[in-house]
This record gives structure tokens, C-alpha cells and sequence, in this order.
């Protein structure tokens, strides 16, 4: 039985779903670590971090893997895309990557990638990736290809014939991105899952070199019933900057972790998001911003509005070393609650070991000022138009970035 340093508690047996043959590695620290823990659960080394996002519906499903489809329904799938998020055509000066069920369909300037992260049993979903068979690729962004766009379609269908025996498609991708020296890049992540059932599970290196910037922005929506997690990993250089924007919504379970190591003095991040979880969604954004050298800093801003049944998470961490001082290191987080159904989660944290630093984090949940709706109803608009547009003022602060036609898109799809 596998136990924690005290004597009198032990860990559950860990809870798997049935995985194909051949899906995991033979060996590895990833392959011992999903074996040995599961997924996350009560009592798991992960249970804190999962502590509002219960997974275990999981175990209950048999999961398949879908294959990779042909050239022709590629392109099918493709224009069918292009009809239902036009979109996607206002980036042609981008390298656009399409991914269908995890599988790569371009493969111009990118290369196999044959690395295995670190990742550690805090991590479950992240270490599934890294133990599993899955494509992983490698792609190098400069002068030449400076704006990259990945695109990422489950579109499978999978729906169980019986309540008996759960089945879903499970999709994985793994990506490394190599930002070069003092290169100015431009990530947009498009993932659109419409279909149910469909268990989607990436994981994410992105290195910024010295004297580098990347703007990344990621457009996500889920369908009922689905499962979407997706986990960076982001490393920056001296004087390097990293600014990561997401607008999250659907009705399916979405879980994004951003994990960021300032890595040498006078490297720079900031962490914007904006979230709207449907129906019965459940969106859970979870941080972890680490300064490991003097004169660097970060900011985190996470807004969500949560409606009908829906659950909006926070869990934000900002680490301090010893040794890094003249550290500047904030963290806001803020949710609207439009229904009495409606669930938020905030769980900030501050762990500080160096003494010259300004820091500070905040968390607020409320639901939208009746003042300020009548104002607006006073003068002429519509019940639905006045909260829009409070709404709409409400999110634009987490939604900007330096490329116009990024923002404009991140707001649109979030409204």
C-alpha cells in the first residue's frame, strides 16, 4: 500500500479508466507516476490542486483511440471549419497547424520531437501525455515564422449505446515551441471540441529565448459531456517576456494549467484570462508563476462569469526563491455570478522566501450592480442589452493584446 509520511494514511488505490494496449510507454518516471497514482482523487498527492474539479467520472468510461483520417475528409473537416468559424481565414500571414482528433494534418516547418518533459505526481494529466504514444512536434518561431497558428478540432463522434458501457475518444498532442533570440512572436491556439464524449488531454513547452517576447492567445470551447485539459509549461530567458490571454467557454469540463519559470533577471510575464462556463460547464484555470532570479515580474488577471449551473475555478500561485529579489509579483481574480445555481472558486497563494518584493493578490465574487442596469434601462436600452454591455466592460480588461485582429477575435468569442 503506498503511504504518506505518517503512519495512518494511505493513499486510495488509484482510479484509471480502461486504457488501450499500447497506449503507455514501456518505462519512464511520467508512465510510473499515472500507474502508481491514478487520476487526481481525495488523498492523491494532487488533491489540493484538484481540489474543486472532481474527475473520477472518468474511471467509469472504456477510452478509445481515434484514428488518424484520410487527406480527402481532412480537407472536408477543414472547410467545414472554415464555414462555421470564418475566423480562422483573418490570419493568412500565420503558419497554421490542423490538428483533427490529435492528429497532425500540415507538417510544413515543424519537426518530430522526441523529448520527454518533466512532470511530477502533481501533475496526472500532464503526466498521461507524457507516458502515452502520442504525436509530439517541435516547431522554431523567428524572423521567418513569427505567428503561429495551431488549430485543434475533436470531431469525432462517440456516443455510448448503453449507460453500461461508456466509451471516449481520447486525443493527445505534445508541443514544443522554441521562441528564438530577441524574436517578437505571435501564438494563437484555436481548440473547438464539438463533439461529446471526447476526452482531449495536451500538453504544452513553450522556451522564450533572451531578449524574446510571445504574445499567446487560446480560444476554447467545449461541448457537453466532454473533457478538455490542456498544460503549459512556459521558460523564460534574461530579459525575455511571455504574455499569455485565453477566453475559455462551453459546457463541458475544461481544466488550463500555466505553468511559468522566470528563469534569469529581468524576464517578464503576464497571465490574462477571461472564462464564461454554460449550462452545466465547468471551467478551472490553474497558475503557477515562479521567480527563480532578482528584478523580475508578473501579473495575473482572471475574470469569469458564470451562469445556470456552471462552476468557474481560480487557483493562482505566485513562488518567490531566496534569491530573487526586487521581485514585483501581482495576482487579481474576479467572477460574476449571473444565476442563484451558479458556482465560483478562488484560491490565491503568495509563497515568499526573498524580503525586498512587492506582491500582492486578491479574489472577489459578486453578481452584477442593479444600479447600474437601471441606469442604463433609463436610457432606453433592454434588460439583455444593459447587462451585455456591463458584461462586455467587465471582460475587455483580462482580453487585450498587442495583435489587433487577436483581440478582436478573444472578445467576440468570449461574448
Amino acid at each position: 500500500m503506498l503511504t504518506y509520511n505518517t503512519k495512518t494514511q494511505a493513499y486510495p488505490a488509484p482510479i484509471l479508466p480502461s486504457l488501450p494496449n499500447g497506449l503507455l510507454r514501456e518505462k519512464g518516471d511520467a508512465r510510473e507516476i499515472i500507474l502508481k497514482y491514478g487520476l487526481p482523487q481525495h488523498r492523491s498527492p494532487c488533491a489540493e490542486a484538484w481540489k474543486y474539479t472532481s474527475i473520477k467520472s472518468l474511471a467509469k468510461y472504456s477510452v478509445t483511440l481515434p484514428q488518424k483520417i484520410s487527406t480527402t475528409d481532412a480537407k472536408i473537416v477543414e472547410q467545414q471549419l472554415l464555414e462555421s468559424t470564418p475566423y480562422i481565414n483573418n490570419f493568412p500571414d500565420a503558419l497554421r497547424l490542423l490538428f483533427i482528433d490529435g492528429h497532425l494534418h500540415t507538417k510544413k516547418d515543424i519537426t518530430p520531437y522526441a523529448g520527454t518533459p518533466h512532470v511530477d505526481e502533481k501533475q496526472p494529466m500532464a503526466a498521461l501525455n507524457i507516458a502515452s504514444r502520442c504525436e509530439a512536434w517541435k516547431i522554431t518561431l523567428d524572423e521567418k515564422n513569427p505567428f503561429l497558428h495551431i488549430i485543434s478540432v475533436e470531431s469525432s463522434e462517440k456516443t455510448p449505446k448503453k449507460k453500461q458501457n461508456h466509451s471516449m475518444n481520447l486525443s493527445q498532442k505534445r508541443l514544443r515551441i522554441e521562441v528564438a533570440e530577441n524574436s517578437h512572436a505571435t501564438i494563437l491556439q484555436t481548440s473547438l471540441n464539438a463533439s461529446e464524449y471526447c476526452w482531449a488531454n495536451d500538453f504544452f513547452e513553450i522556451n522564450v529565448a533572451q531578449g524574446a517576447s510571445c504574445e499567446h492567445v487560446v480560444l476554447h470551447s467545449s461541448a457537453p459531456n466532454s473533457h478538455n485539459f490542456t498544460r503549459g509549461v512556459v521558460n523564460i530567458a534574461e530579459n525575455g517576456h511571455y504574455k499569455h490571454v485565453s477566453a475559455l467557454r462551453g459546457k463541458g469540463l475544461t481544466r488550463q494549467e500555466v505553468s511559468v519559470n522566470l528563469n534569469a533577471e529581468n524576464a517578464a510575464c503576464a497571465l490574462h484570462g477571461a472564462y464564461r462556463p454554460e449550462g452545466t460547464g465547468h471551467i478551472d484555470n490553474s497558475t503557477e508563476i515562479v521567480h527563480a532570479k532578482p528584478n523580475c515580474s508578473s501579473d495575473a488577471l482572471f475574470k469569469g462569469v458564470i451562469e445556470d449551473q456552471a462552476c468557474g475555478i481560480f487557483h493562482g500561485k505566485i513562488y518567490v526563491a531566496k534569491e530573487a529579489q526586487k521581485t514585483k509579483g501581482f495576482q487579481m481574480s474576479r467572477a460574476l455570478l449571473l444565476s442563484n445555481h451558479a458556482r465560483a472558486y478562488h484560491k490565491p497563494e503568495l509563497e515568499i522566501y526573498a524580503d525586498d518584493v512587492k506582491c500582492s493578490h486578491g479574489a472577489t465574487i459578486g453578481e452584477l450592480n442593479e444600479e447600474q442596469i437601471f441606469y442604463l434601462r433609463a436610457r432606453g436600452l433592454t434588460q439583455k442589452r444593459a447587462q451585455d454591455l456591463l458584461l462586455e466592460a467587465f471582460l475587455n480588461e483580462a482580453l487585450t493584446c498587442k495583435h489587433n485582429e487577436c483581440q478582436k477575435t478573444l472578445r467576440a468569442h468570449i461574448l
